[in-house]
């Protein structure tokens, strides 16, 4: 973790009146700097070599996929947070973004109050995921526990931790409460 209490970030994302709505928005807002964007997955991978920021929020659908652009900083360079950003509303993307290294996933409907949070409770090291999203999740976990037959739960569906845990999100609980209460963090 950087020892700045200001939050370098990445925005990588094709639409690029998005990208710099995002850009002006987060330079707004105290504790956040900007310091570059891109608009494809290999943009996506040379700017976190470039730049090493501390977060990087990375459109799902961009060319080359962000999923993909996930998957590859992750592997080269761990210590980076990523935030997925969709139009979409895809359980099948948040769980392959989750899976990718992902640390948020939102959708582009949010405020901007919203998305400021979500890169401070990243920071944090917890989470983030929206309350709806949390919700279509636990519902598809649900509707999938009720197909499966009891020796396939266990590594088709979500452990009963990630449960919790976005039953919390769902509900409004903010993440540094939710891992209070599920022992992930003292006090």
């Amino acid at each position: 973790m950087p020892t700045s209490e200001t939050i370098r970030v990445v925005i990588v994302d094709d639409h690029p009146m998005f990208r710099e709505g995002v850009a002006q928005m987060l330079g707004e807002a105290a504790g956040m700097t900007v310091v570059a964007s891109g608009g494809s997955s290999l943009e996506a991978v040379q700017l976190a070599a470039l730049h090493e920021p501390e977060m990087m929020l990375l459109d799902v659908n961009m060319p080359g996929g962000g999923i993909v652009a996930a998957r590859l900083i992750r592997l080269s360079r761990p210590h980076i947070k990523l935030i997925m950003l969709t139009m979409i509303d895809d359980e099948d993307k948040v769980v392959a973004a989750l899976n990718a290294g992902a640390s948020g996933f939102m959708l582009k409907g949010i405020g901007g109050r919203q998305l400021v949070d979500a890169l401070h409770i990243v920071r944090r090291g917890n989470p983030s995921i929206d309350a709806a999203k949390a919700s279509s999740l636990l519902e598809a976990d649900r509707r999938l526990r009720a197909r499966l037959p009891d020796r396939d739960l266990a590594t088709r569906t979500l452990s009963r931790l990630e449960r919790d845990w976005l039953t919390n999100a769902r509900d409004g609980v903010d993440a540094a409460e939710t891992a209070r209460r599920l022992g992930l963090a003292a006090g």
